[in-house]
């Protein structure tokens, strides 16, 4: 393009089309991709103000200030770390296998999002074996940890990874025990049998070691404290993310909170769930928010309460006291019932 073009018009009119197209196209589409995507915006939305919650509440135990610059009393503080995030450059490693180092976060994202499909909300929809699935999701969330940190090529990463996959392996089972035995009363595989009005009491009053055992299985697979050894930064310095940064860091980041958010979900549809304002589907999506509210306060709560146990207590938790505790239960199920 010379000066002359510039100069009389004619260049500017020719490509007039092409910038209105520009213009255009994401006024068209910028609704519907809100519309098909809103509940992953509004997910997104929750997990920065989530995360805010828990560096409030570590200052707060902690005796120390919580951010409180950007925006009033630090609320702008999950936007601005998102966009600082997203402008940091995203590391290529030269001797590590790119393809999986790239694709990992991503996967990690997505199976995330996907197992929130497996909830219903509200009788929005159904699944039949919404629970089958949810375990399938849960299980193959250890993967991208798994592989991302064998791809990063780093000994600090690959140790995390095969944590990882240890963790996954021994606590899957006991999870996969305590997910079902609610849905034994209903006798179906659907969340949405144990979201009705037929409980008139809470599973954790009922059976108060399945609920304390179900808790320490969501910490352990949501890799947090006291079991956050995937992460442990005084033995393996970040762990299996050691290596990323940027939006890719990101996306760890958010599949881990998305992940709490919904264990916290999912435990009060199981264990603390009643039949009390179901006559009024407002007020009990109010009293089920409030719950499942507590329930992720708790979750933060033992980051800062709780110290890091050792891998080989974690291990003996599980397989010589979580196992055999649950199959127990299982027992005296199928010969009393």
């Amino acid at each position: 393009m010379n000066h002359s073009c510039l100069s009389n018009g004619s260049c500017w009119m020719r490509l007039a089309p092409l910038y209105l197209l520009i213009w255009i196209i994401p006024v068209i589409l910028g609704p519907i991709y809100i519309y098909l995507f809103s509940f992953q915006i509004n997910l997104l939305i929750i997990i920065g103000f989530y995360s805010l919650a828990e560096r409030a509440i570590l200052s707060l135990v902690a005796g120390r200030q919580s951010p409180g610059v950007v925006g009033f009393r630090g609320v702008m503080q999950p936007m601005a770390d998102g966009m600082k995030l997203y402008m940091k450059d995203m590391i290529r490693l030269s001797k590590s296998n790119h393809f999986a180092y790239v694709v990992c976060p991503s996967v990690s994202m997505g199976l995330s999002f996907g197992a929130w499909s497996c909830f219903p909300f509200w009788g929005t929809y159904t699944i039949e074996i919404s629970a089958l699935l949810f375990l399938c999701f849960v299980s193959l969330s250890a993967v991208p940890i798994m592989v991302a940190g064998w791809a990063s090529n780093s000994k600090y990463s690959l140790l995390a990874s095969v944590r990882a996959l240890a963790q996954a392996i021994s606590y899957e089972v006991v999870l996969g025990l305590l997910l079902v035995f609610p849905l034994l009363f209903s006798k179906s595989l659907e969340f949405s049998s144990v979201t009705g009005p037929n409980q008139t009491i809470w599973m954790a009053l009922a059976y108060p070691p399945l609920f304390g055992m179900w808790l320490v299985c969501i910490l352990a697979e949501t890799n947090r404290s006291p079991f956050d050894l995937v992460e442990a930064e005084s033995e393996l310095v970040s762990g299996y993310n050691v290596e990323y940064s940027g939006l890719h860091f990101a996306l760890f980041f958010m599949s881990e909170y998305s992940n709490m958010l919904l264990f916290s979900v999912i435990t009060t549809a199981l264990y603390l769930n009643d039949g009390w304002f179901f006559f009024d589907p407002q007020v009990g999506e109010v009293y089920f928010i409030t719950k499942a509210f507590f329930v992720s306060l708790f979750i933060l709560l033992c980051r800062a309460v709780f110290p890091r146990i050792r891998f080989d207590q974690l291990m003996t938790l599980m397989w010589k006291g979580f196992l055999p505790l649950t199959l127990s239960f299982y027992i005296w199920f199928i010969v009393f019932q």
